[in-house]
């Protein structure tokens, strides 16, 4: 069982080193053009990330197309909010007879170009206010609150045309989160996406999610903390063994250590993995739609 552990974390240091082969050099002529990266190795990482996404982003959305379409296309309404939208291929599953806006959460500065051209292409424009780019990291919740309460302020005549709601404070309410592959990377996932849940979604909103999480082998969460430290360096942050069910179930929950009844708080939860895929994989996934309680 050792050895069968020791194969699959090499395996994944091999995805490693295809990663490296192409993003390094890209990564390094960035801090060659501005040597003051040096000094800021966040930047440096999502430069890093960016490059990684460009060339396999493509290929993990086809790897995720079959379960992104039976996740998202039937749930995402509203106001869809995207938690680490990447490059937004999203939008693809986005149905736009349900959807009357995309807010698309991303840090990382180097994925804004094409995000903003992959939304557009989609039919989602900042201009007439369907399409909000926010580039704040997910815990900065007040940031986030100012950034849509903005928008319903530049964009109040067209919002209304639409159909969307504000909160009392002058908010766009969200209908619909969505996090695909974003969990791994959040700080403090539990907190944070109690925090967009409470503040952001409406009542009688969805969570909808499609994560890599926490083996529950033993042997096999072993081996996903083993890799993580070097992963999290490479890949902006992401832990691959993180508890994500776990974290998207106590998001339900009103305050930290609320009872664990009735799912933890939310009106409905359901889970389900990925078909087909190997039990013993260091990369394991489950899908999940939550329904916020309508009043709480």
């Amino acid at each position: 069982m050792k050895l069968f552990g020791i194969i699959k974390a090499l395996s994944l240091y091999q995805d490693l080193k295809a990663a490296i082969k192409v993003a390094f050099m890209p990564t390094l002529k960035a801090i060659l053009r501005e040597p003051t990266l040096l000094f800021r190795p966040l930047e440096v990482r999502r430069a890093f990330m960016a490059h990684v996404w460009t060339a396999f982003g493509g290929n993990a959305d086809a790897w995720m197309r079959e379960d992104k379409e039976k996740l998202v296309r039937p749930n995402a309404s509203g106001v869809v909010f995207d938690l680490g939208a990447g490059y937004g291929h999203l939008t693809h599953y986005l149905d736009k007879e349900r959807v009357m806006a995309y807010v698309a959460l991303e840090p990382n500065v180097y994925m804004h170009e094409k995000l903003r051209k992959l939304a557009r292409a989609s039919g989602f424009v900042e201009e007439d206010g369907t399409f909000l780019l926010i580039g704040l990291s997910a815990e900065d919740i007040v940031g986030i609150q100012g950034a849509l309460a903005d928008w319903t302020l530049t964009h109040e005549e067209r919002h209304r045309a639409l159909g969307i709601q504000w909160t009392s404070i002058g908010q766009v309410q969200v209908n619909t989160i969505v996090s695909i592959l974003s969990l791994c990377s959040v700080p403090n996932p539990e907190r944070t996406l109690r925090a967009l849940v409470h503040e952001l979604l409406a009542p009688g909103g969805q969570l909808v999610f499609f994560e890599h999480v926490r083996n529950p082998r033993a042997d096999i969460a072993f081996w996903q903390d083993v890799v993580t430290p070097v992963w999290r360096y490479f890949f902006d942050g992401c832990v691959v063994g993180v508890d994500g069910v776990g974290v998207v179930r106590a998001a339900g929950r009103t305050t930290e250590g609320d009872d664990e009844t009735n799912e933890d708080g939310w009106a409905t939860m359901e889970v389900w993995g990925k078909e087909g895929e190997e039990e013993d994989s260091l990369f394991w996934h489950q899908a999940g739609r939550c329904v916020k309680k309508a009043v709480e």
